[in-house]
């Protein structure tokens, strides 16, 4: 949340640099939470998302699924959803299969 939150509000960033308590730092801590509060999830977090547990990154895709949703409507969801499949079916059937083509051991034992 720091990291990313001070890279925007750099005058919080100059504040926390020249701290020198723990009441200073908390302090501009606060501020930082109160400024952001309105903040999508993934713009507070950006490249985080990588480190969080496995449950935290589900409802973050939930998040993301609903903002999505309210944004551009449930039915541009089930469009985009329905695409998604079907690249995913589109990639399963353009890889060849090789125990299927007959050919998998020819060259081996040359």
């Amino acid at each position: 949340m720091l990291y990313a939150g001070l890279s925007i509000h750099t005058d919080l960033r100059e504040e926390m640099i020249k701290n020198k308590s723990i009441d200073e730092f908390i302090k501009t801590v606060q501020e930082l939470k109160k400024r952001r509060e309105g903040t999508p999830l993934n713009e507070k977090l950006g490249w985080y998302l990588r480190y969080m547990p496995q449950e935290d990154k589900e409802l973050y895709n939930d998040f993301q699924i609903q903002a999505y949703k309210q944004k551009h409507g449930e039915e541009a969801f089930a469009l985009l959803k329905k695409s998604n499949n079907k690249k995913e079916e589109e990639e399963k059937l353009n890889k060849p299969d090789v125990l299927d083509s007959g050919n998998f051991m020819e060259g081996i034992f040359d």
